[in-house]
């Protein structure tokens, strides 16, 4: 049989040589394509702006960026090999914990913001983006997390909300479908009811009983009346009053006799502050 398959194929030898060799030189070429891909990710990896790091199943850090050093303030030495929870704001371990266990291969990313201890004892509020990191059988191996600092922005948030919570003037918040999403101490002390009592209902909720049905058709006269003219319609009633944020055409508001205050976040020097909004008008 053996001589048969030689006759058949005079240089079968020298074709297994040649067969040997293209597989070598695509073997090599494979191992480059993959090296090239580890270094342009080993570049970005390093250059990031945002912190990244990544830590085993039992929370031990088994790589960092030089980002997170900076943000930390610790260095790969003391950081590599160690457990993230001691970085760790203590009150906000337990939520990032619950979070990270929740990762699957259904929901592979949780977005957790929390509090950090740089080395120098000062806390930060960082926001992670956590990837879970699964093999071929689709069991998690690992957890990458991607950090932004958001100390800044978490700072103007909590103005903003000083500012909201002591106001004189109702302010509420709605999402798009016109349900309540925040509603300001304001809001108990005009209705009677608590802002938690109306947060998920509808801004048709205040309204009297019999006055619900005639708005919800006046709404849909106007909106039949904007589909004829081949414009934008309105998402729930509010929007009927508040004009452009919905139409984005400001010749909409233009039209109708409303008042607009703004509100902005600063610091107020050489003259002093009026206690309230109204007095600040006069």
């Amino acid at each position: 049989p053996g001589k048969g398959l030689v006759d058949a194929f005079p240089f079968g030898s020298d074709v297994g040589h040649f067969g040997d060799r293209d597989l070598g030189a695509g073997t090599q070429r494979v191992e480059e394509e993959l090296r090239q891909s580890e270094e342009r990710y080993r570049e970005l990896f390093e250059n990031a702006n945002d912190l990244v790091y990544t830590h085993d199943l039992q929370g031990r850090v088994t790589s960092m960026n030089v980002a997170c050093e900076r943000i930390t303030g610790y260095t790969r030495e003391e950081l590599i090999g160690r457990k993230w929870q001691p970085s760790a704001h203590p009150d906000d371990v337990a939520t990032i914990e619950r979070q990270l266990s929740r990762i699957s291969p259904e929901s592979r990313v949780k977005v957790v913001n929390n509090r950090v201890f740089r080395g120098d004892g000062e806390i930060r509020w960082v926001q992670f983006i956590n990837r879970g990191i699964f093999n071929a059988d689709n069991r998690l191996i690992e957890i990458q997390s991607v950090g932004r600092d958001i100390t800044e922005r978490r700072q103007l948030e909590e103005r903003y909300r000083a500012l909201v919570e002591t106001t004189t003037d109702l302010i509420w918040e709605t999402d798009a479908s016109g349900n309540f999403t925040y509603l300001s101490p304001k809001f108990e002390e005009i209705t009677g009811h608590p802002p938690s009592a109306f947060v998920g209902r509808s801004l048709l909720d205040l309204l009297p009983e019999e006055c619900q049905d005639d708005v919800v058709w006046a709404l849909a006269r106007l909106n039949e009346r904007q589909r004829e003219k081949g414009e934008r319609t309105y998402i729930n009633p509010r929007n009927t009053a508040a004009g452009a944020v919905r139409q984005l055409d400001p010749a909409v508001t233009a039209q109708r006799p409303l008042s607009f205050y703004a509100y902005g976040l600063g610091e107020v020097r050489g003259w002093e502050q009026p206690p309230t909004h109204s007095a600040t008008l006069d």
